[in-house]
């Protein structure tokens, strides 16, 4: 049966959140306060008392949706959307709208959704019993993807736990005290102009690809080999999103808010990414926070360690090693996962 497209005006009503509302206007017991980043608060008051979709309109979460019900509010950047249920099942529409690729998103240094792009958005609206069939079946393969999830982020954090139970008390062993640029250099990456950002060649990594972020850019520079990290190089993102990460792709280069990390012989590459995680954990609680972390090459090369022997390095690499294949299988399975969902979507939602 070929399903119908409407305008999501005609099934919903929508308005901009409420600007007058400041986090001074917040109260310890209410009802939610929906900003762009979703639920971050309550009020004394609610400006809706029928369930609906809170959509961030500007920003980095440009594109994202939060489910409210009840009795709740929408701040300002965010677009509010009510639907009428005798068309459009709430739960349906939300897997409609919650994608941030499927919207015209305007702006670069500050990406925004405007009102009359939200009215004139089409969607397709087959029967309340399809929608509700539908919503359903997406709804069951998220809750297979926050398990697979859920999983993997327990096992990382039995990781760190015995990073912890096996580095923590010092005084056990005898730890050399060190500084990190005694065990590992850290190497800039290069920051390019917009004309050297290309449509092809050798991928330029950025922080956001270091988080799953896809738009990609490429350079055709040929530049020292030092500034090329390849599959299982270990990298450290000094600005905003802070912190090591092991590379998992191709031969790419790596952008200037990017350092390289070479492990000398008195360390263990492993064992060096979680002595960093421990680090970054410890500027992130120095700094009570703050959004916008950073650290610099030389104080981070000063940052002051006891480096356990190699020997005693490679028991907890050991243990490390022993996860791996049990965290991988989670990570096969979540992508599995993640493609059937992205199917049934386009199944769901493709033109007949």
């Amino acid at each position: 049966m070929k399903n119908s497209f409407v305008k999501l005006k005609d099934v919903a009503k929508l308005e901009w959140g409420n600007t007058s509302i400041t986090k001074s206007s917040y109260v310890e017991v209410g009802f939610p306060a929906f900003s762009a980043a979703g639920s971050d608060g309550y009020l004394n008051h609610a400006e809706f008392e029928e369930d609906g979709i809170v959509l961030s309109a500007i920003g980095a979460r440009c594109g994202k949706c939060f489910k409210a019900y009840g009795k709740w509010t929408a701040i300002k950047n965010t677009i509010t959307i009510i639907p009428n249920k005798d068309k459009v099942d709430l739960n349906y529409l939300f897997t409609q709208l919650n994608d941030d690729k499927s919207w015209k998103i305007s702006g670069a240094a500050q990406p925004f959704i405007t009102l009359a792009t939200v009215r004139d958005r089409l969607i397709q609206l087959p029967p309340l019993a399809e929608q509700r069939r539908i919503a359903a079946l997406l709804d069951t393969a998220d809750r297979i993807i926050k398990l697979r999830e859920s999983a993997i982020n327990k096992l990382e954090q039995l990781a760190h736990g015995m990073f912890t139970d096996m580095f923590s008390d010092q005084t056990k062993y005898e730890f050399e005290e060190i500084k990190l640029g005694d065990c590992l250099r850290f190497i800039n990456g290069r920051a390019y102009s917009q004309n050297e950002l290309l449509d092809a060649g050798t991928p330029v990594i950025r922080i956001q690809n270091l988080n799953g972020g896809d738009r990609w850019y490429y350079s055709n520079l040929k530049l020292p080999e030092d500034k090329y990290c390849d599959y299982g190089d270990l990298l450290f993102a000094w600005s905003a999103t802070f912190g090591p990460y092991i590379w998992n792709g191709n031969k790419s280069i790596y952008h200037y808010h990017i350092w390289k990390i070479e492990p000398f012989k008195n360390i263990n590459k492993i064992f060096a990414f979680y002595l960093l995680q421990s680090i970054t954990q410890k500027i992130r609680n120095a700094s009570h926070g703050a959004s916008m972390l950073h650290m610099t090459k030389g104080g981070m090369e000063a940052w002051k360690i006891k480096l356990p022997s190699l020997d005693y390095q490679m028991r907890f690499v050991k243990f490390i090693n022993q996860l791996q294949p049990i965290e991988m299988a989670y990570k096969k399975s979540l992508q599995l996962s993640t493609e059937n969902k992205l199917s049934l979507q386009h199944q769901s939602f493709a033109v007949n």
